[in-house]
């Protein structure tokens, strides 16, 4: 993994991880940040309370997950993120465990909402009336990392955050893509296996070997996956997607653009 992401010259480079295996992941994030071109950002799965993710996750993650962020506190050059997975059991705890998230110390708290098949079939995405009551009360919490603290860009994240919840919401109440799906058209997915397509929640499209990447995306199938996204066939609310199509929606641009300077 470390040679891998040595590979990339970007200006980010966003790790997620359970944070199970503390004894492997400390060391390879240092072997990591020394020889990536750029900033590490690690983030640690955690659902909630202890109760709640242990619940959710298996006995004892919950002490493993944070005792791996205390750890990874100590590496120079790293920014640590909470990513917590949404779902009907632990929405309502949610404002109060981002205060939580908070003052542990992370630099950063996703809010990513329960998409796919989950291992546990009892798991069910959370209402859109549940997201919309406690939204105001989280986006709060979330504001408290900076985005308002000066700064256009600052305010511009702040503002994204903001547009893409609601978009999350009102994508879930209609069942439709509410801003246009870009995936496969300006960003992809490559798995372990080789094989690649436009989006994770899709079937892959077709092997990058022997070939390479590019003669897959310039194919015939490449291009009907494509078409068949940007025509409605499928929606979600996968973080990445939603962030690479928001920031190529121009009106959302617009809106977001214009908000963000007319701030105090």
């Amino acid at each position: 993994l470390p040679e891998i992401c040595g590979l990339f010259a970007a200006s980010v480079l966003a790790i997620p991880t359970n944070g199970q295996d503390t004894g492997t992941i400390v060391p390879m994030v240092r072997e990591i940040v020394a020889g990536a071109r750029a900033r590490v950002v690690i983030s640690l799965s955690v659902d909630g309370s202890e109760t709640m993710h242990d619940a959710i996750r298996g006995a004892g993650t919950w002490r493993r997950a944070w005792s791996t962020f205390e750890e990874l506190r100590e590496i120079k050059g790293i920014s640590l993120k909470v990513n917590t997975v949404v779902t009907s059991s632990n929405v309502e705890s949610l404002p109060a465990f981002a205060a939580y998230v908070r003052a542990r110390g992370a630099d950063a708290h996703s809010l990513i909402l329960l998409r796919g098949d989950p291992r546990d079939p009892s798991l069910r995405p959370p209402l859109p009336a549940d997201l919309r009551r406690i939204g105001p009360l989280l986006l709060n919490e979330l504001r408290s990392y900076g985005y308002a603290q000066g700064g256009l860009k600052a305010r511009l994240l702040w503002r994204y955050h903001r547009a893409a919840w609601s978009t999350s919401v009102a994508t879930i109440e209609q069942e439709r893509q509410v801003v246009p799906c870009l995936a496969g058209r300006n960003h992809l997915v490559i798995w372990p296996d080789r094989t690649a397509g436009p989006c994770e929640l899709l079937p892959p499209v077709g092997c990058i070997e022997p070939a390479g990447l590019g003669p897959l995306i310039s194919g015939s199938a490449w291009r009907e996956r494509c078409d068949f996204i940007a025509g409605g066939g499928c929606w979600c609310t996968h973080n990445c997607a939603l962030l690479a199509s928001l920031l190529f929606h121009p009106p959302s641009v617009i809106r977001l653009i214009a908000s963000a300077a007319g701030a105090s």
